[in-house]
């Protein structure tokens, strides 16, 4: 039997229950166990999506894996855990016939998936609960988040601005010194010379001033800080949502991937 392990860990590596090398050598242990020859994603002795979300189907690694189920070049699919090859029950389902259309079986560590009407049963439904719980610690942080907003405190510690620093006790935004020195440089001669953003940033450059990511000085970088309401003192929280983009290339149906400024009174 040849058998294509799966591994896959999303960004949020925090709320992982289990990292990429823990998996591996769960699949290579039952591949041995079971007397089963791995089918490698070339150098690499499993099919690894490293930082990708399991809401989402087109990944890279499964989409090789795909390919090489359609080529007939395996007789199983291992993954540790069902949500470890899709968060999505409606995408963990798809995945399972498209394999089973193949023959070619989709075994789990964590869980038995017989051929049976109660296995399948049973797989569905593990299915529908776990969404139901993700779907619920989702919706506790973003109400949880949003409370946080309301007191006047910093969600996101990455969403300070240039001359900012995050003060993680009164969990604010205090000045940075250094930077802020800059900040005020750039606004008092932008308000008082009338230079264009581009000689601006020539000035910048010219006087080897820092830059946001430490390269030179921009004139989109200058026109993006100008136009900056935090440094009016005020920071909005939440600015973006995610909806379904306009034109749909690779993201499946129903898929949120773009990102639209919410109404401002939000």
């Amino acid at each position: 039997m040849r058998a294509a392990p799966y591994c896959r860990v999303s960004t949020d590596r925090q709320a992982e229950r289990y990292g990429i090398p823990s998996q591996v050598e769960a699949l290579k242990k039952r591949c041995q166990e079971r007397g089963w020859e791995i089918v490698p994603d070339g150098e690499r002795e499993a099919f690894i999506d490293d930082g990708y979300s399991g809401s989402e189907l087109d990944r890279p690694a499964l989409n090789r894996l795909r390919e090489l189920v359609r080529k007939k070049l395996a007789d199983v699919v291992l993954v540790y855990d069902p949500d470890r090859l899709s968060r999505r029950l409606s995408h963990q389902m798809l995945l399972a016939d498209e394999f089973e259309r193949q023959g070619v079986k989709l075994e789990f560590i964590t869980q038995e998936v017989g051929d049976s009407p109660e296995h399948r049963m049973f797989f569905n439904m593990r299915g529908v609960f776990a969404e139901y719980e993700r779907e619920k610690r989702r919706e506790r942080t973003v109400r949880g988040a949003r409370e946080k907003a309301r007191q006047g405190k910093v969600v996101n510690p990455r969403a300070a601005p240039f001359g900012y620093a995050y003060d993680g006790v009164r969990q604010t935004l205090t000045e940075d010194p250094e930077r802020a020195q800059v900040v005020r440089f750039i606004f008092h001669t932008f308000a008082r010379e009338g230079l264009s953003l581009g000689a601006l940033a020539a000035t910048l450059n010219r006087l080897g001033m820092k830059s946001p990511g430490g390269g030179r000085w921009r004139a989109s970088t200058l026109g993006r800080m100008l136009r900056h309401e935090a440094y009016s003192g005020k920071l909005h929280q939440f600015r973006y949502c995610s909806v379904e983009p306009r034109k749909r290339k690779t993201s499946p149906a129903g898929a949120k991937s773009s990102r639209v400024l919410r109404p401002r009174e939000d």
